[in-house]
């Protein structure tokens, strides 16, 4: 990875403003609704009617609990940057959002055969979390062999599936907003809320990136 920081733009200040604010903002409903949901296993007051809420409350609970915790985690090691990332504290964060992404991602994948949308849901989901555990792992493995490089852009690519929970909301949010009909719309969403993530980390990747 190359060691110059990026320019501090006002688009750099603007895109770290909204992700924080998002970030937070999906975490803190998770933290406020989910937590609830896993205490009692009921899920009435959910604000979406899903079969899989439904059906296992707890579960889906977890997976939105640690899924918030490995946003959390996420963030925090993006806003402190690289000075942070060469202390201590840069692996002991990263051992929190590995472990918040395995608990999410095994999760997500027993719940995955219950999302709405279809057969194009259910493999959407089941995909992303399939990606999200693996790209995590190769991203721990390339650290504990001391690729760095390796590490940072598998962890890039990492925390743009964790930031599927955002793209989420955003898009359930304008399905909304426009009146589109849910059923159909989530069979999409699944696929929508991380495959462009995916694409423009990579582009970034591509640009920033220097042979490790």
């Amino acid at each position: 990875m190359s060691s110059s920081a990026p320019p501090r733009t006002g688009r750099y200040w603007v895109s770290r403003g909204f992700l924080t604010l998002s970030a937070l903002g999906v975490a803190g409903y998770a933290l406020a609704i989910y937590a609830r949901i896993a205490w009692t296993g009921d899920p009435s007051g959910h604000d979406v009617d899903l079969s899989s809420i439904v059906t296992a409350p707890r579960v889906v609970a977890l997976h939105a609990l640690t899924g918030a915790v490995a946003l959390l985690s996420g963030l925090l090691q993006i806003l402190l940057g690289i000075r942070f990332t060469l202390s201590s504290w840069h692996r002991r964060v990263g051992q929190v959002y590995v472990g918040a992404v395995l608990v999410s991602g095994l999760s997500g994948l027993a719940i995955a055969p219950l999302a709405e949308g279809g057969g194009m849901g259910k493999s959407g989901f089941a995909l992303l979390d399939l990606c999200w555990l693996g790209i995590t792992a190769h991203g721990w493995i390339a650290a504990r062999r001391s690729r760095f490089g390796e590490h940072h852009r598998a962890m890039a690519r990492s925390f743009a599936l964790t930031c599927a929970a955002i793209t989420l909301r955003l898009q359930l949010g304008l399905v909304f907003a426009l009146g589109l009909p849910f059923a159909s719309s989530y069979g999409w969403i699944a696929w929508l809320c991380w495959v462009p993530n995916l694409l423009v980390v990579e582009y970034w990747i591509r640009r920033r990136s220097t042979p490790s």
